[in-house]
């Protein structure tokens, strides 16, 4: 059996001219969706659109939602999200293309969740053309593909398993997010307000730029060759053979939209141009509890250059700390590695859960 003929209807999108939400439509655009599957509803643009011509075409809960004009180098077209809003409210705009599963024959979710399944195992790889800096899906490829059939209760059994295993995992990552809140708030609790003396950040470290390495010596994998990690703008890149930093380096991303980012780590490390590591040289300071300072700080606001922003170390050196006493960097640095203890637990859970998940969907919808 082929998508298309699950498929009871497909709606094509619509723009317009930009409007207000008072006199416009809600049109849910290709940024509104995630490869994951969900749509985000808090940005959304609204659009002059002739009702007649959308009267009919009003997004429902379980439409599937797939790009099917962009794509970049790591997803291309063909992605699915599930819509889940409310009925006769948005519409989506021309780069997707809406399907309405026919609930005769199958259950919407479950469409979903194997469409999913093909689309990340590159089942649609050849369901596009590209163009000059766009891809844009070949529909009919598309809907043609072969999908594993099921009757309707075998179906509902199916997407109810899957879901109570998406629900775990999306709980579990709550769970991460409240205990991030959780250190920041304990941060504000506990320094907010207490004595302090006040250093810059040139007076309690080293700063300087990394080193220069090639894309290509960058490896995507730990081997016992590449086993050091690599540091640029935006955090870790990948693994190299080499170590140019050691013990307890800060790391702030230098260059690009990235500038500013700041990341910790205790070891051997490769750190690229692309970032600024800071040395903490005095005993009033811990490294790791200063990585948080500056972790809430808008660096990037120090940035100069409109095209391509850098973070120079003379001005990142000019930034004010406000210290408190040791002990109590300390204190606080004992109860966010307590909390990481947790998040470790919460994070191998995540995973095993993920793997069960990607083996029923194996499971169901396979060659």
């Amino acid at each position: 059996m082929q998508i298309k003929d699950l498929v009871l209807k497909q709606i094509k999108g619509f723009w317009g001219e930009e409007s207000d939400c008072e006199k416009g439509t809600p049109v849910i655009k290709t940024n509104n969706l995630s490869y994951e599957g969900s749509v985000d509803y808090t940005d959304i643009n609204y659009r002059e659109i002739d009702r007649e011509k959308i009267k009919d075409n009003y997004l429902k809960k379980g439409d599937l939602l797939i790009e099917k004009s962009g794509g970049t180098k790591s997803h291309s077209v063909g992605y699915v999200s599930y819509y889940d809003g409310v009925d006769c409210k948005y519409v989506c705009n021309n780069f997707i293309l809406c399907i309405r599963p026919d609930a005769s024959k199958c259950v919407s979710k479950y469409l979903f969740y194997q469409i999913k399944y093909k689309y990340e195992n590159g089942k649609f790889n050849n369901c596009f053309k590209q163009t000059t800096g766009i891809q844009n899906l070949k529909v009919e490829d598309y809907l043609s593909k072969q999908i594993t059939y099921h009757d309707l209760k075998t179906q509902q059994k199916i997407v109810e398993e899957l879901d109570c295993l998406s629900d775990i995992i999306e709980k579990k990552k709550q769970q991460l997010a409240d205990l991030d809140n959780l250190v920041k708030s304990q941060f504000i609790k506990m320094f907010d307000g207490c004595a302090t003396i006040q250093k810059s950040l040139g007076e309690l470290s080293d700063i300087s730029s990394g080193d220069s390495l090639t894309s290509l010596s960058i490896s995507d994998k730990y081997s016992e060759v590449n086993k050091y990690l690599v540091y640029g703008a935006n955090g870790v890149r990948g693994y190299y053979s080499e170590a140019n930093r050691h013990n307890k380096s800060i790391l702030v991303g230098r260059v690009g939209a990235q500038a500013g980012n700041v990341h910790y780590y205790d070891g051997d490390i490769f750190a690229t141009e692309h970032a600024l590591v800071v040395k903490v040289n005095k005993t009033i300071v811990e490294p790791e509890w200063l990585s948080f300072v500056l972790k809430q700080r808008d660096l990037f606001s120090i940035a100069k250059g409109a095209a391509q922003p850098v973070i120079s170390s003379s001005n990142l050196k000019k930034e004010i700390i406000d210290i408190p006493d040791i002990k109590l960097q300390i204190k606080y640095l004992d109860f966010v590695h307590l909390i990481d203890k947790s998040k470790s637990d919460i994070k191998q859970s995540i995973e095993e859960t993920q793997n069960l998940f990607n083996e029923r969907m194996q499971y169901y919808f396979g060659d």
